[in-house]
């Protein structure tokens, strides 16, 4: 097997032809970048990848490139802070390759000497992205008009345990079952409009009253009811 391209007939015939088939040679050793399948996930994180363009041997024969294990990919990150986006089994991805050997800084990413000679191998790449001709049905958006987060038929959750604040000049929350906002206490500062009926199941307090074992003292009740006062 072998990515080498053939030898020009009149290659030993010609110096110049000579040096140009040397270039060549040195060039395909070298290693840039990658269109590559996620074959592998590694519970490390890393994945093992293969590359989805052949090779082609010396007879012009298509041959299926092996597999390049422990790639790291990359991450949208800033110290603590950062996107984490799990990469599967089928991504393709963009895989570039060190200018040196980098086995030896991979686990700790500190200074360190390389640990051989190899430039540009197949053993030294890193994920740098995914490539794709459809969008993603989850995903969040940023554009000139505005910001979606969309979570398509998965769960949506925002988990801190500091303050979180919306701050909008209208702000909507629409359910199709059930809205909950559950906290000890529940602070509404403004007017409340109820469009539709209000059920309370423990109490009700107006003006420091409970609504719900409020009575009023020396009033007989009435053997019927009676429709509402107008």
């Amino acid at each position: 097997m072998s990515n080498k391209i053939n030898t020009p007939q009149n290659a030993l015939f010609n110096k110049a032809n000579e040096i140009q088939y040397a270039i060549d040679q040195a060039l395909m050793s070298i290693h840039t970048v990658l269109l590559c399948n996620i074959e592998v996930v590694n519970i490390d994180g890393s994945c093992d990848v293969r590359s989805i363009i052949n090779l082609i041997d010396n007879s012009g024969n298509p041959l299926t490139p092996s597999l390049i294990f422990n790639v790291p990919k990359l991450q949208i990150r800033g110290g603590i802070a950062g996107v984490i986006v799990e990469p599967i089994v089928g991504d393709t991805v963009i895989v570039g390759f060190c200018q040196r050997d980098r086995s030896a800084i991979k686990s700790h990413l500190t200074r360190q000497n390389p640990a051989s000679y190899r430039k540009f191998s197949l053993m030294d790449g890193i994920i740098l992205g995914v490539i794709s001709n459809t969008p993603p049905s989850i995903y969040v958006k940023i554009t000139s008009t505005g910001i979606t987060i969309d979570g398509a038929d998965q769960p949506v959750s925002v988990i801190t345990t500091g303050d979180a604040s919306v701050k909008a000049n209208n702000s909507t929350i629409e359910a199709t079952t059930i809205a909950t906002i559950k906290a000890p206490i529940i602070k509404l500062d403004g007017a409340v409009q109820a469009l539709s009926t209000m059920a309370v199941t423990t109490s009700l307090s107006i003006a420091n009253k409970d609504f719900t074992t409020h009575v009023h003292s020396g009033v007989t009740s009435g053997t019927n009811d009676t429709g509402p006062l107008v």
